[in-house]
């Protein structure tokens, strides 16, 4: 595949193979697949006294996508990446691209989650 430069990149996906549609129904079946582990994760969430979710409560996917923010009142963000690493989970801790945000909004207490569709059941 060549860029707009007419440079190639060395992929070998053909983009006029993918027309709006198809990459609308990949999104839709993205969305169904990790549908369940964002309510499973909101609904843990919920249930813990000591954190507030920033954003939806909720894990309704019609008007959410799946990633949930939230802060601990008693552990910074980077405690609770080193909990959840132990734990047997992927995580990373830091700003996320959205420093400045981050830094306004909880003084470095924010957790951002991000499900994936590879992401498996089991917190």
């Amino acid at each position: 595949m060549t860029d707009s430069n007419g440079t190639s990149n060395g992929s070998s996906a053909k983009t006029q193979d993918l027309d709006r549609s198809t990459v609308e129904a990949a999104y839709a079946t993205f969305r169904r697949m990790e549908a369940p582990l964002q309510q499973q994760l909101i609904d843990l969430l919920n249930k813990k006294s000591d954190v507030t979710i920033i954003g939806p409560s909720h894990a309704d996917i019609s008007n959410r996508v799946a990633t949930v923010s939230f802060v601990h009142k008693n552990k910074t963000s980077k405690q609770l990446n080193g909990e959840i690493q132990k734990a047997g989970f992927a995580i990373r801790h830091g700003h996320m691209y959205a420093m400045r945000l981050t830094e306004r909004l909880v003084d470095m207490k924010l957790v951002k989650l991000g499900l994936e569709k590879d992401t498996t059941e089991g917190f």
